[in-house]
């Protein structure tokens, strides 16, 4: 999927090739030409998402997360549908739950309180806010310092979340 302009000098074989999307996020389509800003701009929205669902493992089915939590796919659906599990849908029709909200106990401790306090955001705002660093965690992913127990401190970031102003 390599951009051509006038300027290059190497020939499209020469270019790198990106690694594929996953089959979960995976969109079909040829590739759009180089004058279509819009078509463009969308391949690098499918791209930062498929970033933010892989940031830290990939993202598991509902099928997977029912085995994980020992939980019908009706009961990790309730789940989700309470906003008690963070999924996202990534434009295939289905949701898919990023791996890292599960532990070998279950659900990472602290994680429903956040979600809540977020509860106004989309679920790809939310998955943002957990895999990128933050400011008030001093640079720190909310996920990172959630990790470490201190859910006081990520809940304070998640309830400042979306905000401008100072730290």
């Amino acid at each position: 999927m390599a951009l051509l302009t006038n300027a290059d000098s190497q020939s499209q074989e020469e270019q790198p090739k990106e690694q594929p999307m996953s089959d979960a996020t995976r969109k079909k389509g040829p590739e759009p030409p180089p004058d279509d800003l819009l078509a463009r701009a969308g391949l690098r929205g499918e791209k930062a998402r498929e970033q933010l669902l892989t940031a830290e493992g990939r993202p598991l089915t509902i099928a997977e997360v029912s085995k994980v939590l020992d939980l019908s796919s009706q009961g990790v659906e309730k789940h989700r549908k309470a906003g008690r599990l963070l999924a996202v849908d990534p434009g295939n029709g289905g949701y898919v739950f990023p791996s890292w909200q599960f532990t070998k106990d279950g659900i990472l401790p602290g994680l429903q309180a956040v979600l809540a306090d977020l509860r106004g955001f989309s679920c790809w705002a939310q998955l943002r806010f957990f895999v990128n660093g933050n400011l008030r965690l001093n640079a720190e992913s909310p996920l990172q310092v959630l990790r470490k127990g201190k859910l006081a401190e990520v809940r304070k970031a998640a309830r400042n979340f979306g905000e401008h102003g100072a730290v």
